[in-house]
């Protein structure tokens, strides 16, 4: 059971005044952290928001008439005092209370989840140093809270990867480049097979009927139709914003897939590091594009998708907290899912085209 799930129960079983009482819900967190549904820093921030008055403060904005989601947004900002990942995290933790309290949905708890990840930076063994993403000082790929740091493991052929210099590296070369290659081209797949859902014509509906002229020479001849709106068919502006989606995805990811084969060429893992960010960045950004879109009617794709997604990101901030050259980088590349990736939000791109015909 997920923490927003048991704080919800508790709620239900005991009244949901006990998330206003920090001393009633340590008890609960304790427990959760000992089963392992929240880490025991995650815990204590729950408590703390409630402590500070962040989770009365979402409360009171939300009876003002306040969305439940842009609440808990604005009552992390005012906790968070300005740090990005303290923010995210509160917004996060608001998010869970929030939930508890039946006034925020999962996929809301979901979503500030994944920007809390994207916020929090990995920890980088002592013998390299963190870098700077262009344009984005002192931001660095994400790891789940909770989620173990970095080690700092041997620089000798031991661990994860071991000493890359004995390693013919050209085939590897190739085989990222082929990968990255294979990915963006499943993108322009993917936006044509989005587009050609849909009908230049409505079709017929059965709901619609017409009514024969009247036989009263006191009255017009008319003609009435009424039509009733479908109900799981994905509007234009979901179909759209997944092409959009898809198509900021194709060129963040084709330029940080460029500068990374770029860089393993060079032998630059400094560069090599900042490009496996960069292409980081860009899947995380398109799995939160697709959570903000109304896909409801193919949920089953989508959540194989963010599934998938899920796993590309985790192996992507793995890579980053453990390779030791842009060789190992390229290593840990071609292990990812890229294919499963591939065909998932390919299969997206199938399922809203067939839901439009």
């Amino acid at each position: 059971m997920e923490i927003h799930d048991r704080l919800y129960e508790l709620g239900r079983q005991v009244g949901r005044e006990v998330f206003d009482d920090s001393g009633r819900l340590g008890p609960t967190l304790d427990e959760a952290a000992r089963q392992g549904e929240v880490s025991h820093a995650d815990a204590d921030l729950l408590l703390k928001v409630v402590r500070t008055g962040a989770y009365r403060s979402m409360l009171d904005s939300i009876a003002a008439g306040t969305d439940p989601a842009d609440a808990a947004r604005a009552a992390g900002d005012r906790f968070g005092t300005g740090d990005p990942g303290a923010v995210a995290r509160a917004q996060w933790a608001l998010a869970v209370l929030g939930y508890a309290m039946g006034q925020l949905s999962e996929s809301d708890v979901a979503r500030f989840r994944s920007r809390a990840q994207a916020a929090t930076p990995p920890a980088r063994p002592p013998s390299q140093q963190p870098y700077q993403a262009a344009g984005a000082p002192g931001t660095q790929p994400s790891w789940s809270p909770g989620q173990p740091a970095g080690h700092s493991g041997s620089t000798g052929s031991s661990g994860p990867h071991g000493s890359s210099g004995a390693r013919s590296r050209t085939g590897l070369f190739v085989g990222i480049g082929a990968a990255a290659v294979a990915v963006v081209l499943a993108v322009v797949l993917a936006i044509v097979l989005t587009n050609n859902g849909g009908d230049d014509e409505p079709k017929a509906d059965p709901t619609t009927t017409s009514q024969p002229p009247t036989t009263d020479p006191t009255t017009e001849e008319t003609t009435e139709t009424t039509t009733a709106p479908p109900t799981d068919r994905i509007s234009d502006e979901a179909a759209n914003g997944y092409t959009d989606a898809l198509n900021q995805f194709s060129v963040s990811f084709g330029k940080a897939s460029d500068k990374q084969s770029r860089a393993s060429t060079n032998d630059n893992f400094p560069q090599a590091l900042e490009a496996s960010a960069e292409m980081r960045k860009s899947v995380y950004d398109f799995d939160l594009a697709v959570r903000d879109l109304d896909l409801d009617p193919i949920y089953p794709e989508v959540n194989h998708f963010l599934t998938v997604s899920a796993e590309m990101i985790d192996g992507l901030d793995e890579s980053y907290q453990t390779a030791k050259s842009a060789f190992d980088l390229n290593v840990d590349f071609i292990a990812l899912p890229t294919t499963e990736y591939t065909d998932a939000f390919t299969a997206i791109a199938t399922a809203i085209a067939n839901n439009r015909q």
